[in-house]
């Protein structure tokens, strides 16, 4: 196993392309699958000795676990604006204006008020 980084892009590039194509979310199910394969590779002392199967399980999870977190904190909120098209700031000028040598900086309070839950 000469090639790990080529073995690790390898599977981190084919879990993503297939959890962006697909039109469920699998990345649950991924993350299940590899730690699964990943625990059961361990328990073998001819996969172990290889590694190339807990690696592989390894990458597949990280990469879905990253797929996921990108599309719940990322991706999700913006879906959820989209229909109803509603996202308001309030803002209050706190301070006077601080005038720099080519800017001008403003100092203001926020309020957001989004629709989603």
């Amino acid at each position: 196993m000469t090639r790990i980084f080529a073995i690790v892009g390898a599977a981190w590039f084919f879990t993503l392309f297939i959890l962006i194509n697909a039109k469920t979310d699998l990345s649950l199910r991924f993350i299940a699958v590899s730690v699964a394969i990943f625990a059961l590779s361990l328990l073998f002392k001819k996969t172990r000795k290889y590694g190339l199967v807990p690696i592989l399980a390894l990458s597949v999870l990280l990469s879905s676990a990253g797929f996921l977190i990108t599309t719940q904190t990322a991706v999700k909120p913006v879906q959820k604006t989209d229909d109803k098209g509603t996202f308001t700031v309030t803002a209050t000028l706190v301070d006077l204006p601080e005038y720099g040598k080519n800017s001008i900086v403003y100092t203001f309070k926020t309020k957001s008020e989004s629709s989603f839950a």
